[in-house]
């Protein structure tokens, strides 16, 4: 993975994402696991599951749950 997007974009893209969906969920659990699920996929699908795709979805989605 490239460090600009690992480390800048998509911390910065998923608060972004977190919190409009928080204003229209309302429910944080919520909102933190469609954020991981949606990382997980893209994981899985683009870099074919490998490890480090993997800690950063699930980084991601403790991220969009505590914003």
């Amino acid at each position: 993975m490239d460090p600009i997007l690992l480390f800048f974009v998509f911390p910065l893209v998923t608060v972004i994402i977190a919190i409009a969906l928080q204003k229209i969920l309302n429910n944080p659990l919520l909102v933190g696991a469609v954020i991981f699920s949606i990382f997980l996929l893209v994981s899985f699908l683009n870099y074919g599951g490998s490890s480090q795709a993997i800690i950063a979805s699930i980084i991601y989605g403790i991220l969009a749950f505590l914003a």
